[in-house]
């Protein structure tokens, strides 16, 4: 690592971080020490010449540092809080140079809140577009939020006397992003928390009329970012940011937040809010109000505690600890969210978010815990239940009911509540009955491809909406739109995420055998539970028969009888011409591995897989062959024969 005072730069071995002067002085004070303890006093009086106060800024300083010297590959330990005392540098800088790297301390322990920036495989989101009903199910509960009991509230004149200017200047509604909030706790260790009161506020001010926010994983791209606020409004689309921090100490809270406008990154607005850690969702409804008010918008906050969906503080915290757990994936960080929304659930049995984000922790059991599969489900159905007890009139209720009556095989009921809940949506364009209906059913929305755009303006850099877009548009037979997502996808963190596949796929199919060889091993690498045989598949990958003989071991071997393996292993056979062996992996995936991944009976690559007998098997089994009989709906790839008989192709 090397350090560039002049021009306040942290260079690692492939970034350049720059920070602000002050930090760089911080720094430097720190690597002076030689690794003995620097007290806050004397930061304060080192870098800001004065001799009290401060202290704020010297928390917001060493949480900048931090980040820029983990993104200069030195990990979360390099800056130690010694409590009570101050901080220290725990790398050793050469005689009269800058701070050198060294190697981080272990890794935290298992219990530790796992990390805000987790590094995504190419695989590992193939579990989104499987949930996608979930997902749709989620989001009708967060426009219930905004039903809560209100409290009117209106411009404070400092606002009022601050912004008309601004207000009149701007022609169009405003667009409104919140960067993720610092965590300057003296410790450092709540990062989870911080974050999550920057998430509850995206919430609240969704919810605002005329106000348009952009979405988390967009505005959260910009963690430390190098760019200013110009250049952040630029990408994003956005008027407005919200930077902010949080300063969590035993039971003091602090919340620090800015109103910036993007045009001439002038600060329209700032405050603190210090309060006790038992009223933080009062903070949390005077920082909406606040904000709100410096926009001259007319909205109304609801109850604080009803708010944010509990007024339990402990509650809260088990939810944002889970919520943090969900977010950064992995085999542990699943069990680990689900075990913080059970004890969310445990403190506040009435708490629907607690309920909602276990529901999507055990969602995904099929991916990451197969073996766990048949108690998530009955854990999930307690769930749903329970939603229906404390909100009986919450329409996710009726989504999660579907779907869980088609796992069940009940093809015809999952539609009436699919219907019921999306009453009055036609099925074609943009509508969730149009993804149901290609997603679930098979019967492909063609007009679905003038969604893309609307899906990206949202939350231009999610990875998660090119990785649901190029599905779509695989499913759909536009490789050309899956294609130019892809390419989209590579300049977002994280990419090109579930995409991999997709350009796997075209390869394929293009005969660009080395190509798509070489995606096949990235792919193969990152599964959640590694195909052992996959090793094989790559090195005879040019073999097709070969490959067919790999690839049917692997079909019944019990190492691989488990929802994932068994569905990557059907698709690999039908594209490498073993439609036969295909059928009867989505047979074992279905009727055996309780899998629920509907969308790939539907895929291109199984139109000879679903000719086979197996194939009219799972038809028949799951229920929908009697839902195209008795709705006379049949869909793109299945018909009648008879009364008794049918096909699919």
């Amino acid at each position: 690592m090397s350090v560039e005072p002049d021009r306040n730069l942290i260079s690692g071995v492939c970034v350049a971080v720059r920070v602000e002067p002050k930090v760089m002085d911080v720094l430097f004070t720190l690597a002076a020490a030689k690794g003995e303890v620097v007290s806050r006093e004397a930061l304060i009086a080192a870098v800001w010449a004065v001799d009290y106060g401060g202290d704020e800024s010297v928390s917001r300083a060493v949480s900048l540092l931090r980040k820029a010297l983990k993104e200069a590959g030195l990990g979360d330990t390099a800056i130690e809080t010694v409590p009570k005392r101050g901080y220290r540098l725990t790398i050793a800088p050469a005689p009269d140079e800058p701070p050198q790297a060294a190697s981080p301390f272990a890794a935290a322990e298992s219990a530790a809140p796992p990390p805000l920036r987790p590094k995504r495989g190419p695989f590992v989101f193939i579990a989104a577009a499987f949930c996608i009903v979930l997902l749709i199910a989620v989001t009708a509960f967060a426009l219930t939020r905004s039903s809560s009991p209100a409290l009117g509230i209106g411009a404070k004149g400092v606002f009022a006397e601050k912004t008309p200017a601004r207000r009149a200047a701007l022609t169009e509604p405003p667009v409104i992003a919140v960067l993720p909030f610092d965590d300057l706790s003296p410790g450092g260790d709540f990062a989870w928390f911080s974050e999550g009161l920057a998430d509850e506020l995206i919430d609240t001010l969704s919810r605002a009329p005329g106000l348009t926010v952009i979405g988390r994983t967009s505005s959260f791209q910009f963690r430390a970012t190098k760019l200013d606020a110009r250049a952040i409004g630029e990408k994003l689309g956005a008027h407005y940011l919200i930077e902010g921090g949080v300063r969590r100490d035993g039971d003091d809270l602090r919340i620090s937040a800015m109103l910036i406008d993007t045009r001439d990154q002038t600060t329209v607005w700032s405050e603190s809010f210090d309060r006790k850690i038992g009223d933080v969702f009062a903070a949390q409804a005077d920082l909406a109000r606040a904000i709100v008010a410096a926009l001259n918008i007319r909205m109304s906050i609801g109850d604080p505690a009803r708010m944010v969906g509990t007024a339990n503080t402990q509650a809260f915290d088990a939810f944002l600890l889970g919520r943090a757990f969900l977010r950064a994936e992995g085999p542990e960080n699943i069990l680990r969210a689900s075990e913080q929304f059970r004890r969310a659930i445990a403190l506040d049995p009435d708490y629907l978010d607690a309920h909602f984000g276990l529901i999507g922790s055990l969602a995904v059991y099929d991916f990451w815990h197969p073996d766990k599969l048949a108690a998530a489900r009955a854990e999930r159905a307690e769930a749903i239940a329970a939603i229906a007890r404390i909100e009986p009139e919450n329409p996710a209720i009726d989504i999660l009911g579907a779907w869980t009556r088609a796992e069940n095989g009940d093809i015809l009921g999952a539609d009436r509540l699919f219907r019921k809940s999306f009453a009055g949506q036609k099925p074609t364009g943009c509508s969730n009955i149009a993804f149901v209906e290609t997603l679930l059913y098979g019967r492909f929305a063609k007009d679905y491809a003038s969604c893309f755009e609307v899906f990206r303006q949202f939350d231009p850099l999610d990875l998660s909406t090119a990785e649901n877009n190029q599905f779509m548009a695989h499913m759909i037979g536009r490789d050309d739109v899956a294609a130019a997502e892809y390419q989209r996808s590579l300049s977002i963190p994280g990419g090109p995420g579930l995409g991999e596949i997709y350009a796997f796929l075209r390869d394929f199919k293009a005969g660009d055998r080395a190509s798509a060889r070489a995606r096949f091993k990235t792919i193969a690498d990152f599964l959640p539970a590694r195909i052992e045989e996959f090793d094989a598949v790559h090195e005879h990958f040019n073999d097709d028969g070969r490959v067919r003989e790999i690839l049917n071991a692997a079909r019944v071997s019990p190492a691989n009888q488990d929802p994932t393996r068994l569905v990557m292993i059907a698709k690999l056979l039908a594209i490498f011409g073993d439609p036969a062996g295909a059928a009867d992996a989505l047979n074992r995936h279905y009727l055996q591995a309780g899998g629920t991944w509907w969308q790939e009976l539907w895929m291109p690559e199984h139109a000879a897989t679903r000719r086979e007998a197996a194939f009219r098997e799972i038809i028949r089994a799951k229920g929908f062959e009697r839902f195209f009989r008795e709705s006379g709906r049949w869909n793109d790839f299945c018909r009648p024969l008879s009364d008794t008989e049918f096909e699919c192709f």
